[in-house]
């Protein structure tokens, strides 16, 4: 399904439910190897922060990256 708009689509509704939450910054982690996945990710918005994590299950490096959103003011008057 690459090229469909699949992750733009998710990667939306990731931050709607951040704001649903009431958060203003969002974070993940993504393998090293998964270039594809950070360019995803980054046209979305992310950005990659310095931190990696070495994941004790597979063994993989994975970097750290974060989103801020905003809130949606109330239009309640």
């Amino acid at each position: 399904a690459w090229g469909r708009g699949i992750a733009p689509a998710l990667l939306g509704a990731v931050d709607e439910q951040g704001r649903t939450g009431g958060w203003t910054r969002l974070e993940l982690l993504v393998i090293d190897a998964n270039d594809r996945a950070k360019r995803a990710y980054e046209r979305a918005g992310w950005r990659p922060t310095d931190e990696t994590v070495l994941d004790a299950d597979s063994g993989r490096i994975e970097w750290r990256f974060v989103r801020s959103i905003t809130l949606r003011r109330s239009t309640d008057a």
